[in-house]
């Protein structure tokens, strides 16, 4: 069989039971918690997907094909009855609580338990075919504690998302997600745009339908990418170098830019373009320091002979000198002892290996600088983010994306009216919201412009149906909403 549907360590799972979906992920000796039952995964790693287990003490059991539950067979008599006379009030099981509980501590379980407690229901046999068998299903449900193990997917991570941490997902639902998918013409060798608020769940959808082949851009809010559901698709590391990551609040120094091609980008990255005083002061607002950088190299203080405190070669560390100018006078008469031991002995002060140094030095003019003194590791990461930005600004100032898609819960229209120009023409663009409103302000938006045609806002609707036999209804409940789209097709300017 192949590896795809083996269970490797690491990988993130879905536990089915009934209706109730779990996202965990498969590691040794981690504990997972299941309708308020805790147990470890490690039988499972190197199984097959779609296998079912059945829960014991604090680990679990794999269940064979002839010993799972049937959820779904009918039952064979066709004996209509009638459910009028039948009244619900809790009295007609004569087993109690306590009395089940006895039960399973005596070590009956699965179908001799599930018996019992049938043949101790008064109504059980006065009611229809249909009722029974629900009944015996809900039981089941309910006593037998058999779940199976299924490989994330789209559909899964949205439906499970959905049911429990809809407003994290901006209520998006997999039937809007496919919709979007479809709209966008989402596929391999694409170059895409997205913006999102859905904790990974639409990134992870659009790098699914890719399958590691193309580029994918995402704006993301605040200081980084929140992706926890992006985890669940299990993407290689390879699938996961198509991502690239750029700040939203940085977009408006964004400039389109023309005579490049895609085979420079990678290679060679190009310098910033200029940025106005009004846009780095937007970004210095968004962006705000908690430390000022001074440089200690300056002429000023070479002149006046300013101490500075070093690690030691020895030890591997290198220093990145962040000095804050303080005037409390108090604070520097404490601290006279701490520089007159930097000054008399010259000694340079080792550096931790677990914390951080910031050392107070005196300064001129009886001011109080502080120097610290960090990780190169921490060096190393900095630089490897500055220097993932420059890739992914460079890719985003080049244009020519085949789809721009959005699904934020912040205003589309300022972002929408912003990215529009990176998106190449007779390229599609997809828009999601909860409301139909900020929507409307959009679409006038773009039509005024006219850069868009073929514009369409349109709202998702889903109802799910039972379908089993002399049964197929509409479910009885059902999510009001699946969201507004809008959608059209960019144009270039005559």
């Amino acid at each position: 069989m192949s590896d795809t549907l083996k269970i490797k360590e690491g990988d993130y799972v879905i536990l089915k039971k009934g209706k109730n979906l779990v996202l965990a992920q498969a590691l040794c000796k981690r504990k997972v918690n299941l309708e308020r039952k805790y147990f470890v995964l490690d039988p499972l790693i190197g199984d097959n997907y779609g296998t079912s287990w059945e829960i014991t003490k604090r680990s679990i059991k794999k269940v064979e094909e002839d010993q799972k539950s049937d959820d779904g067979d009918t039952a064979e008599s066709t004996e209509v009855g009638d459910n009028r006379n039948i009244v619900d009030d809790n009295t007609a099981q004569k087993l109690s609580h306590d009395e089940i509980l006895a039960l399973k501590k005596d070590g009956m379980k699965g179908e001799k338990l599930i018996e019992q407690i049938v043949e101790n229901s008064a109504t059980f046999k006065e009611k229809n075919v249909y009722t029974q068998e629900k009944y015996i299903k809900k039981k089941k449900a309910k006593h037998l504690p058999i779940f199976t193990i299924l490989k994330p997917t789209t559909r899964l991570l949205c439906s499970m998302y959905h049911a429990k941490t809809s407003p994290k997902i901006v209520l998006l639902r997999y039937d809007t997600v496919a919709q979007i998918l479809a709209l966008g013409n989402v596929h391999a060798n694409m170059k895409a745009l997205v913006v999102e608020s859905c904790t990974g769940l639409l990134l992870g959808a659009i790098m699914d339908r890719m399958g590691g082949l193309g580029t994918l851009v995402q704006l993301f809010n605040g200081d980084a990418p929140t992706r926890t559901a992006l985890d669940g698709f299990n993407f290689s590391e390879e699938h996961m170098k198509v991502l690239h990551s750029f700040p939203l609040n940085q977009a408006n120094s964004l400039r389109i830019k023309t005579g490049k091609t895609s085979s420079e980008i990678g290679q060679t990255v190009e310098p910033l373009p200029a940025v106005t005083e009004e846009e780095k002061s937007c970004d210095e607002e968004a962006r705000p320091c908690k430390k000022q950088k001074i440089d200690s190299g300056s002429e000023n203080d070479n002149q006046q002979g300013a101490k500075t405190l070093s690690t030691s070669e020895t030890e591997g560390q290198s220093e990145v000198s962040i000095e804050q100018t303080c005037t409390n006078k108090d604070r520097i008469a404490d601290s006279n002892s701490d520089v007159a031991m930097a000054t008399d002995t010259k000694e340079s002060i080792q550096v931790s290996n677990n914390m951080d140094v910031d050392v107070p030095i005196e300064g001129d003019d009886g001011q109080l600088k502080r120097k610290w003194i960090v990780y190169p590791e921490r060096q190393a990461r900095r630089e490897k983010k500055r220097k993932e930005l420059d890739a992914a600004r460079c890719i985003i100032e080049e244009g020519n994306f085949d789809v721009l898609i959005i699904a934020s819960r912040f205003e589309p229209c300022p972002m929408v009216m912003k990215l529009l120009e990176f998106l190449s023409p007779s390229r599609p663009f997809v828009v999601y919201c909860q409301c139909i409103e900020p929507l409307y302000e959009c679409f006038s938006k773009l039509r005024e412009s006219r850069e868009v045609v073929n514009m369409k806002i349109t709202e998702t609707w889903l109802r799910e149906y039972q379908v089993l036999p002399a049964r197929t209804h509409p479910m009885n409940t059902m999510s009001g909403s699946g969201g507004y789209l809008l959608t059209g097709i960019k144009v270039a300017k005559t």
